[in-house]
């Protein structure tokens, strides 16, 4: 859903779009790498920088979790 918010035309739409996900990611807590990155675009994309931030950090986490398993 966080690809629809980036992709979409209509800024009202993809808000709403991103707004679905946001709710979805906030219950799960379990999306992959690549999912918190695509929320972070989408929420620039929204301008929402707040959000952006929120997923980038989640992202590092991720992807710092990632690295360590992988050394």
């Amino acid at each position: 859903v966080f690809e629809l918010s980036i992709s979409h035309p209509d800024a009202a739409d993809a808000s709403r779009a991103f707004w679905l996900a946001d709710r979805w990611i906030q219950r799960s807590r379990n999306l992959a790498l690549v999912g918190l990155e695509a929320g972070a675009t989408a929420a620039r994309r929204c301008g929402l920088a707040e959000k952006a931030r929120e997923y980038e950090n989640i992202a590092a986490i991720e992807r710092k979790r990632i690295d360590e398993m992988m050394s």
